[in-house]
Order: structure tokens, then C-alpha cells, then sequence
């Protein structure tokens, strides 16, 4: 249960800093999107999109990989797939 805990707290921490810090500029739908509801301590709700196509990172941290390292679900796709392309 301690582990799930820390897991969480990474996740939170990571889209805490990603959403306070980094505007998102590109938005491309062909390739899907994703959209999260974050409900801050006053109970004011924030809906940041964008597409599927990754490259959100805090500092030197992609956030897909950072929650696919701890949900370890194949084939999950969270704010993108770093090989959408087949180039990488």
C-alpha cells in the first residue's frame, strides 16, 4: 500500500508541476487528445488538453513514461506515445 502511495505522489507532483509551470501550446487532433480535470484546494477546477503526440516533460521527466513506469500497463497511453511517429 506504501508503494501505490509513492507512485501516486510522483504522478501528482510531476502533473502538479507540468500544469503550474508549462502552458500547452501545441495542439494537433488527428492523432487524438487527452484531457484531465484537476480540482485545486479551493475547489476551482482547471481542464488543460492537448494531443496525443508527447513531448510533455517537466524539466528532464516525460510524463508518459514517468506514469507508465509506475502503472505498468502495456500499451497505455497517457499524454502521448513517444514512438507516434515509428521514428524513435
Amino acid at each position: 500500500m506504501r508503494e501505490k502511495r509513492l507512485y501516486i505522489d510522483k504522478i501528482l507532483s510531476l502533473v502538479s508541476q507540468c500544469f503550474n509551470n508549462y502552458p500547452i501550446y501545441s495542439f494537433e487532433t488527428d492523432i487524438g487528445e487527452w484531457k484531465l480535470l484537476i480540482i485545486d484546494h479551493a475547489g476551482n477546477e482547471h481542464q488543460p488538453k492537448g494531443s496525443l503526440y508527447g513531448g510533455l516533460t517537466v524539466g528532464n521527466v516525460d510524463l508518459t513514461e514517468a506514469v507508465c513506469k509506475c502503472i505498468p500497463i502495456e500499451n497505455l497511453y497517457v499524454f502521448g506515445d513517444s514512438d507516434v511517429d515509428g521514428n524513435e
